[in-house]
């Protein structure tokens, strides 16, 4: 089993919700949104954030980036995207970009969609949602995942455990949702039936349970632990420990999966908005690894495939001893051509009177 390493970097600021501390990605690089109304660079290459023009009532609640690098942020009432401002109908809990860049939010009023101020699965309290080239997953408070198929459509139901959905993530044809108290599942996209279960992490520590999905792994984290897991069968890759253990948020930066994980005070009680100082920290996960390969058997490989020193010249084998050329060159025979055997001669009685034998010429030439 694989440890986290140490976390390298911090940031410092007063967190008094989960939600406030939304991480997500932009390319190679990862932002989290404070409670201090300010998104941070928190990996990969540098990248340009513009200023927030929100009130001080105001707090941070999701953000996500579009194809072209736009930022938008939303607040509990109020979303900012492009120097536009939105009005949700219902309080918004998550947001993100589909394949068109149209900007979606998980309200508890349903799915709405910025562009044309539509609600898909009117009603609905969504805690969280992720798209899928045009399509969204969403999951309802009461414990039920739903895909809207361009993002209006009901097209199935499937139901979640029973407690309260953190996080999705989709890729290809299965969707993934993790729970607050560190419950796992996938779902096949096309019919909504289960395809695998798990469990990371134990209890309620404030936080919540998060997952991301990269390269065919799903990774989640939370309640004190993460791990990775085969998006195909849900076996167990490689597993590790948070410290701290509360976790605000999972991302996927460049070649990294960093963790955004928070030391709250041992007096707050799980799941109240505590006033004091938090410590938000950054844990690199450890990713899984190929197994080694045998040494031998990469010798033999290199000395195979090993390119001549000549690139003109094509490379020789040595010879394996004269007695082995002996026999394969017997086995193979003279090349066609050189050396051939003569043709045989035609049998007496057809075309021409056969050849007298030698005796009977020198008898004939001998003088009487």
């Amino acid at each position: 089993m694989d440890a986290a390493p140490a976390p390298t970097t911090k940031t410092t600021h007063v967190a008094t919700a989960a939600e406030a501390n939304c991480l997500r990605g932009n390319g190679d690089a990862c932002t989290l949104a404070t409670a201090k109304n300010e998104i941070v660079e928190v990996g990969g290459p540098p990248i340009t954030i513009p200023k927030l023009a929100l009130e001080p009532h105001e707090m941070v609640v999701a953000h996500a980036w579009d194809s072209e690098g736009r930022l938008a942020v939303s607040t509990r009432r109020r979303v900012l995207y492009c120097t536009k401002s939105y009005k949700p109908v219902g309080e918004v809990k998550d947001l993100a970009f589909d394949a068109r860049d149209r900007l979606l939010l998980g309200t508890f009023a349903g799915v709405e969609n910025v562009e044309d101020e539509a609600i898909g699965w009117p009603g609905r309290c969504c805690v969280c949602i992720a798209t899928l080239d045009e399509d969204v997953f969403a999951a309802a408070l009461d414990g039920e995942l739903a895909l809207l198929k361009s993002a209006k459509d009901l097209a199935w139901t499937a139901p979640l455990p029973a407690d309260r959905a953190q996080c999705l993530a989709a890729s290809n044809d299965v969707v993934v949702i993790s729970t607050r108290l560190g419950s796992v599942l996938a779902i096949t996209s096309e019919s909504g039936s289960e395809k695998w279960a798990q469990k990371v992490g134990d209890g309620d520590d404030g936080g919540g349970t998060y997952v991301v999905i990269r390269d065919g792994v799903c990774y989640a984290a939370g309640g004190g632990a993460w791990a990775a897991y085969s998006l195909d069968t849900g076996a167990p890759l490689v597993q590790g420990i948070l410290k701290p253990r509360r976790c605000r948020g999972l991302g996927a930066a460049a070649s990294n999966v960093i963790a955004a994980v928070e030391a709250g005070d041992s007096e707050d009680a799980p799941g109240r908005r505590g006033e004091m100082e938090r410590t938000c920290a950054l844990a690199t996960l450890a990713l899984p690894r190929r197994p080694a390969a045998d040494a031998s058997k990469l010798a033999k490989l290199e000395a195979r495939f090993r390119v001549a020193a000549d690139p003109f010249r094509a490379a020789v084998r040595p010879a394996d001893g004269a007695a082995r050329l002996a026999k394969l060159a017997a086995r193979l025979g003279p090349p066609p051509g050189f050396g051939a055997a003569a043709p045989p001669s035609p049998p007496p009685g057809l075309g021409d009177a056969p050849t007298p034998p030698a005796s009977a010429r020198r008898a004939a030439s001998s003088p009487s």
